[in-house]
């Protein structure tokens, strides 16, 4: 197989609205980019939404950012997938051969997917007919094929809702599970006027023979289907892992500027981080990256005290996730924490929620070593 070797200053995986803006704004900045996505087309799961659907979301801005894409001339790799990175070397694969890829940073614009039954809770074997909701969505746009004629979505995100109008087009009446009574996140009001049957609960179980035949609910509701669609979704930076992952979004840690506590080389962004199902949000978040990345590239974005102690606090990706991440070198540290102390053991480490003790802003933390 025919092994390529490339250079770049920053390589972007995943080309959905937050990679492609990412990519765009960054090429702008004078900096070389290399773009890669395993799908043969960027714009990620929102390029395949008919427009006729954009009274429910802006589609119209996914083409504006593909174009522009297009038009700055940005080296893209399509059908093309990440499999491993080394300090600055990434390995992927494509139809064209192996790619060697060196570069100062790495951006995981890698987007989101449907978490499993078993990270639902579930056990035991499972039937067939259980499908992530990108992927049932990829299978009725572009191969017109339904999951079953009584499908359970079992989620509350704005996928959940279009899939489940799309799917009444069809002549197929879904019922849609909220885990939760998430109103603000789901049109109760549109899902109605389609006569599409929504019910609260947390899923419990999936069962039958060979395929789905039916669904529970924690609270005793059983309802009837032959296919169960997820539409939970959670960060996917896959095959790259991380050791400390943010119980808040379910992503890696992050430092306040979308880098890894891990790796400070190694940026993620959008759904990866966190998700959100709204391209407003995924622009927001990628311009403000593409700002960080100017001003701080060549930094380390560690600040260190009397070389035993560092912090890092990370990007305030919701006003829930107000965290700093504490980590001793050496030796014992008696650490005053605002107005709090800690003792962190050698090789030790700990993560304060800051937004339980009021603090707003990184400038307005202060740390002192006092033993």
């Amino acid at each position: 197989m025919m092994v390529l070797h490339e250079s770049c200053d920053i390589l972007i995986i995943g080309l959905g609205i937050s990679g492609v803006t990412l990519a765009t704004e960054l090429n702008k900045k004078g900096y070389k980019i290399i773009a890669a996505d395993m799908d043969s087309s960027p714009g990620g799961i929102y390029r395949l939404i008919p427009m006729k659907y954009s009274k429910y979301i802006d589609l119209a801005i996914t083409n504006r950012l593909i174009n522009s894409l297009k038009n700055n001339d940005i080296p893209l790799l399509l059908e093309t997938t990440l499999i491993k990175t080394r300090y600055n070397e990434n390995i992927l694969i494509s139809p064209k051969g192996v790619y060697k890829i060196n570069s100062k940073l790495l951006i995981m614009a890698s987007g989101s997917r449907s978490s499993t039954p078993t990270k639902l809770g579930l056990i035991g074997n499972f039937p067939a007919g259980i499908l992530g909701i990108r992927s049932a969505i990829r299978l009725l746009i572009l191969k017109k094929l339904v999951p079953g004629k009584r499908p359970v979505i079992y989620g509350s995100g704005l996928l959940t809702e279009i899939y489940s109008i799309i799917l009444r087009e069809y002549d197929i009446k879904p019922t849609l599970i909220l885990p939760e009574d998430e109103s603000t996140y789901i049109n109760r009001n549109t899902l109605d006027s389609y006569d599409i049957d929504v019910i609260t609960g947390v899923l419990k179980g999936v069962y039958g023979e060979r395929r789905v035949e039916y669904i529970s609910t924690a609270d005793g509701q059983k309802i009837v289907g032959d296919a169960l669609i997820i539409g939970i979704m959670e960060p996917d930076t896959l095959p790259l892992k991380f050791k400390y992952i943010d119980r808040s979004t379910g992503g890696p840690a992050l430092n306040y500027n979308y880098s890894t506590i891990e790796r400070g080389n190694i940026y993620v962004a959008g759904s990866a981080a966190a998700v959100f199902e709204y391209p407003d949000i995924h622009i927001e978040m990628a311009n403000e990256l593409a700002r960080l990345i100017e001003r701080e590239v060549e930094e380390q974005y560690m600040l260190n005290y009397n070389s035993n102690i560092r912090y890092v606090v990370p990007k305030y990706l919701s006003q829930y996730n107000k965290k700093v991440f504490l980590k001793a070198k050496g030796k014992y540290n008696k650490i005053l924490f605002v107005d709090r102390e800690y003792m962190l053991r050698p090789g030790g480490e700990i993560i304060i929620d800051i937004g339980r003790i009021g603090v707003e802003s990184p400038a307005d933390i202060e740390i002192k070593v006092i033993g």
